[in-house]
């Protein structure tokens, strides 16, 4: 299920000087449906066995990521669509992105953040629940029909560091939280 809307404009002879002209906007939502050539939650496992230093066996599932929304919007200017606000939720990730797709070249450019924020069967499952909160940036780049993917290790790691920091920070604020309360009772039970 789902709404595209459109408004492009385009003029030329030929289908490349047609795609070469195109502009204008476009805006799209989508339910419960899949996006073909990418595979975010194989993604993520294959980042989890790489921190682990085990590499997963073949298998045949299929380069597509499934979603239960899916929205964005884009500007198309000379055949080059440029979108900032691409979104993706599922009952396990959330995906943010933006980038471009270079129509006339048929090469995408494009950075997604992809989180896990529960796990559940399906794609994904068991096998990245450590990974929950985590932020993973994915690069897609190269041909739209076959892109190759990277994963920004650096910030992979950083997040990763910056989710335990946070974890004890928030454990000393509940023992200190804890102290004061102990002690604010000791100093009130001298008065009564």
């Amino acid at each position: 299920t789902g709404r595209f809307k459109m408004d492009i404009n385009s003029s030329g002879n030929t289908v490349a000087d047609i795609k070469k002209a195109l502009g204008g906007t476009l805006s799209f939502r989508f339910e419960d449906g899949s996006v073909k050539g990418v595979n975010i939650s194989k993604i993520l496992r294959e980042t989890k066995a790489k921190f682990e230093g085990k590499t997963l066996p073949a298998t045949n599932e299929p380069e597509q990521t499934d979603f239960s929304e899916l929205s964005g919007s884009a500007k198309i200017t000379r055949g080059v669509l440029n979108n900032q606000d691409l979104s993706a939720k599922s009952p396990f990730l959330r995906v943010r992105g933006a980038g471009t797709v270079n129509l006339v070249k048929e090469i995408l450019n494009y950075t997604v953040q992809a989180t896990v924020v529960s796990s559940s069967k399906g794609q994904g499952g068991e096998s990245i629940k450590e990974l929950e909160g985590l932020n993973i940036p994915v690069k897609l780049t190269g041909p739209y029909t076959a892109p190759s993917y990277s994963v920004d290790w650096g910030k992979v790691l950083l997040s990763s560091q910056k989710a335990k920091v946070d974890e004890k920070v928030d454990e000393k604020k509940q023992e200190l939280k804890q102290k004061l309360q102990d002690k604010l009772g000791d100093k009130l039970k001298g008065f009564f």
